[in-house]
């Protein structure tokens, strides 16, 4: 039987060079591993990408992997939890999700909602309605 990939599902703010260590030593062990560039990391250009963008971006990773008669094993790094759960529902090819400190949550609801919808006391919850507000200078 041969290994599955390995399609990493990072956590905010995190590029692929934060992961490259690790998939060098997947690589090493026999494993293929693809990590999926988020369209919200790193984004400069309004409207900036949302949550839907990076379920497309994984899921079109996991497409691919599976129209080459690929298997894959999602891990989920920290917000990558609400990524790669709402990406694998759609996919035939995923045996297997791993949260490495990640979210998990049920279908349907988003990280406030386990909180009752009140933000915890040192967390900061802005709202823009398009646009974020111009930088000062």
């Amino acid at each position: 039987m041969s290994k599955p990939t390995v399609v990493i599902a990072p956590g905010a703010w995190l590029k692929p060079v934060a992961w490259d260590g690790f998939v060098k030593r997947l690589q090493k062990a026999g494993y293929e591993a693809v990590h999926v560039a988020l369209p919200t990391v790193g984004g400069t250009v309004t409207p900036l990408a949302s949550l839907a963008e990076d379920v497309a971006a994984v899921r079109a990773v996991l497409g691919s992997l599976a129209k080459q008669g690929k298997k894959a094993l999602v891990l989920c790094h920290s917000s990558g939890g609400l990524v790669g759960s709402n990406a694998v529902p759609e996919s035939s090819n995923v045996i297997g999700l791993v949260f490495l400190s990640a979210f998990m949550i049920p279908k349907g609801q988003a990280v406030l909602d386990m909180l009752g919808g009140q933000p915890l006391r040192w967390m900061d919850v802005q709202v823009y309605p398009f646009f974020p507000p111009a930088l000062p200078g």
